[in-house]
């Protein structure tokens, strides 16, 4: 099996941590957003790549998840709490709305003819799986 470079050491770190793919990506290899973006989910989907992160959030899962309910908690009571200002319980509700994966960042991405079929497909699948 090939060896991971110290780049792809570096995203599956990131990823593990909770820093979303095309992020980790423009950081660990330093290159524009729209390569990140381009270049991200495929280099999650190779099978080294997938034994890593597997192995990483095996380790790290006790250790997040518990990190992840404090900041989800101390989120929800600063929005919930009359008493402090506006502004900063609507940061707070935002935050938590990232956290919970409820906020949609735009991305815009160049892809090729194979990848736009293989999109189409998996979504057609999906469809005929909820029928």
């Amino acid at each position: 099996m090939k060896q991971m470079t110290d780049k792809m050491l570096a995203f599956g770190k990131l990823v593990a941590s909770g820093v979303k793919p095309i992020d980790a990506y423009e950081q660990a290899y330093g290159v524009s957003r729209k390569t990140a973006g381009q270049n991200a989910a495929r280099c999650l989907q190779k099978p080294i790549m997938r034994q890593f992160m597997d192995q990483l959030l095996s380790e790290t899962r006790e250790e997040v998840l518990p990190l992840r309910e404090e900041v989800r908690s101390f989120l929800t009571k600063t929005m919930r709490d009359e008493g402090m200002d506006m502004t900063d319980r609507l940061k707070a509700a935002k935050q938590l709305a990232e956290l919970e994966g409820f906020a949609v960042q735009r991305v815009e991405m160049e892809v090729d003819t194979e990848f736009r079929a293989a999109i189409v497909a998996g979504a057609a699948r999906e469809a005929d799986v909820r029928e």
